[in-house]
């Protein structure tokens, strides 16, 4: 599960990236707006695999009271 993680947190740090160096070379509004949406839905993406992997866990072990601070944490994304 972490190579995944890892590999997903990289490509938005690459996207990261690219906007800044977007904002710096005075690219159009448009392509910075559209590579901003593709960070954010990868951090939506990464979000969405831990809670998947997390509440899969804590189901197994029983961990209620862990299971429900991640149900917490998913109501406030």
């Amino acid at each position: 599960m972490n190579k995944k993680l890892v590999i997903r947190i990289n490509r938005v740090i690459g996207q990261a990236q690219g906007v800044k160096n977007m904002l710096e070379s005075n690219r159009d509004c448009i392509e910075i707006l559209q590579q901003i949406i593709a960070v954010r839905a990868g951090l939506s993406s990464l979000g969405r695999e831990l809670v998947r992997t997390e509440s899969e866990s804590c189901a197994m072990e029983k961990n209620t009271e862990r299971l429900r601070r991640v149900i917490d944490l998913v109501v406030k994304m």
